[in-house]
């Protein structure tokens, strides 16, 4: 992709925003002065991405830029621009990443048109036990890599934090059909991170962490998954607002 293409399509993402949030360490609560600043923001594609010859599979493609914070040389501002029928894929599947985006505290909220609060207003559809796969999984993941730094002579805290706050995140899910990105345990996360317990001690508050992760799904009252229709039914409504600029869509 050209530059000038690039631009342009930057150019459309922009003007096409619903919604724009902080998103990792900061929004989350575990940042440290040099924490990146990372956002994310959602946009439904003009008209003529969808019916005219603009329309691609591109239009639902991720989307990455990188700036520089103004009035910071060592802060970097990674920007990241998501389709909101993307968006709206990952929300299924129970995606940390996708649940981040849309519980985060009302100060994270960056910007927000009409379509982008009604979005939100209606963001609990998205929960269900598939969380319990998609948190485990990459708390899993993350601590396999912990494992293996550790059995080379270093112990990766940072792995070691986002790890239990995965754990934290999907057991208030699975427990209240709610969620908080910014963890209310966010002191406790740094301590994790800031290396305030032996490996041997991490290793074993990881094992609580993902045994009550374990309690609380069997005892889950959500759905084991989202109303693929009433999810349907949304995404078709937002991007119809959208596009053709009306307060109501009857399906």
């Amino acid at each position: 992709m050209s530059e000038s293409d690039v631009k342009t399509k930057r150019e459309m993402m922009e003007s096409n925003r619903i919604l724009q949030v902080v998103t990792g360490s900061r929004a989350i609560g575990m940042d440290i002065e040099t924490s990146d600043h990372d956002h994310k923001a959602i946009f439904i594609p003009p008209i003529d991405y969808y019916f005219g010859l603009k329309s691609t599979s591109q239009t639902w493609d991720n989307f990455s830029t990188k700036s520089k914070v103004k009035g910071s040389k060592s802060h970097i501002t990674e920007l990241e621009y998501w389709s909101l029928h993307h968006l709206f894929a990952e929300g299924i599947t129970g995606q940390s990443n996708f649940i981040d985006i849309l519980f985060v505290r009302p100060e994270d909220i960056l910007f927000v048109n009409d379509i982008g609060a009604e979005l939100l207003e209606n963001r609990h559809i998205f929960l269900s036990k598939r969380v319990f796969y998609k948190f485990r999984g990459y708390a899993r993941g993350v601590m396999g890599e912990v494992k293996k730094k550790f059995q080379s002579g270093s112990f990766d805290y940072k792995g070691f934090a986002i790890a239990a706050r995965l754990l934290m995140g999907g057991t208030e899910i699975l427990k209240t059909g709610d969620y908080h990105t910014y963890r209310p345990e966010a002191e406790t996360l740094k301590g994790y991170r800031e290396g305030f317990h032996e490996p041997e001690a991490a290793f074993q508050i990881i094992d609580a962490l993902e045994n009550s992760l374990t309690v609380a799904y069997e005892n889950s009252h959500l759905p084991d998954a989202p109303d693929i229709n009433r999810v349907n039914d949304l995404l078709i409504s937002l991007t119809s607002k959208q596009l053709l600029g009306v307060s109501e869509v009857k399906l």
